[in-house]
């Protein structure tokens, strides 16, 4: 992640309860390398091209000009998505993101199915400082998607939707930091985008970080938290571990990441297994692994 424009991560961070977003399996979330590394407890301390999708507050608190290509992959065929974002938060005032992300994915609780939902979304977050420490972000999203049998196009199922998003971020007192996000707060009635909020405590250091999460989906009614760290060795090699219980399907999920940071250049991927609960929409395990490469330009 970035932090007043450097390109590696650091620091300590601590769980807040407060709510948060849905699971990961809908059609505007996209969950980049680090982010899925951390488990998505990044809502306190993302920057970046990673706050366009967490709290685009996040945009405003370094200073950076990135570009970065992302691709995920759930490892059985039947969710794959690439992306690309570019972030200038050194020009003005505000700080803006542009994303773009192609998605093809098996529907929600229907795994095994020879229907794809294959889509676009589009997004550009704004943010800015209303205090030397504290800043506010807004992502307008644009998402179109239609639905497929093979190749056969299935028109009743297509849709398209647009989304607000609105964050907040505050570094309260040297590392101690807090975010709250919410997300498609227009209130499309489709499942796919739910409206939803979360929050986060992080604390971050140049070399070490932690935080917690708790997301929260309207729609299912349920939390999910989450809870991650990382350390960087030899200010090169970042390495992120987080866990996720999600009460809506009763399930554990584990997550890892590694990278390599190099002048303005980095790569990094992440990997999250999702461990068998009560309830896991006869989705069986689930393995997603993702990837990502990012030029710092200025």
């Amino acid at each position: 992640m970035v932090l007043e424009g450097r390109t590696w991560f650091g620091g300590a961070a601590l769980l807040v309860a407060l709510l948060g977003a849905a699971p990961q399996a809908q059609a505007q979330g996209f969950e980049g390398a680090r982010l899925m590394g951390f488990a998505e407890a990044q809502r306190a301390l993302a920057a970046g091209n990673d706050a366009i999708y967490v709290n685009p507050a996040g945009l405003a608190m370094g200073k950076v000009y990135s570009i970065e290509l992302g691709y995920v992959d759930d490892l059985l065929g039947s969710d794959r998505r690439f992306n690309a974002s570019l972030v200038d938060s050194q020009a003005g005032p505000v700080a803006a993101g542009l994303a773009y992300t192609y998605t093809k994915r098996a529907p929600d609780a229907e795994e095994g199915t020879t229907e794809r939902l294959e889509g676009h979304r589009t997004e550009l977050s704004l943010a800015t400082l209303v205090a030397e420490t504290a800043a506010i972000g807004v992502t307008a999203r644009y998402v179109t998607f239609n639905r497929k049998d093979g190749e056969e196009d299935l028109p009743d199922e297509d849709f398209k939707s647009f989304q607000i998003d609105a964050g907040f971020q505050w570094r309260v007192w040297e590392g101690l930091s807090v975010g709250v996000a919410g997300y498609n707060l227009t209130n499309s009635d489709r499942p796919e985008l739910p409206i939803s909020w979360g929050a986060g405590l992080g604390w971050q250091s140049s070399w070490f970080s932690l935080e917690g999460d708790v997301r929260y989906n309207a729609q299912q009614g349920k939390p999910a938290y989450s809870m991650a760290g990382g350390v960087v060795l030899a200010e090169m090699f970042p390495i992120r571990l987080g866990a996720t219980y999600d009460y809506g399907h009763q399930a554990w999920s584990i997550s890892a990441g590694l990278g390599f940071v190099v002048d303005r250049f980095s790569i990094d991927i992440g990997f999250r297994q999702r461990l068998k609960g009560d309830d896991l929409l006869d989705y069986g395990n689930e393995r997603v692994l993702a990837a990502a490469m990012r030029l710092m330009v200025f």
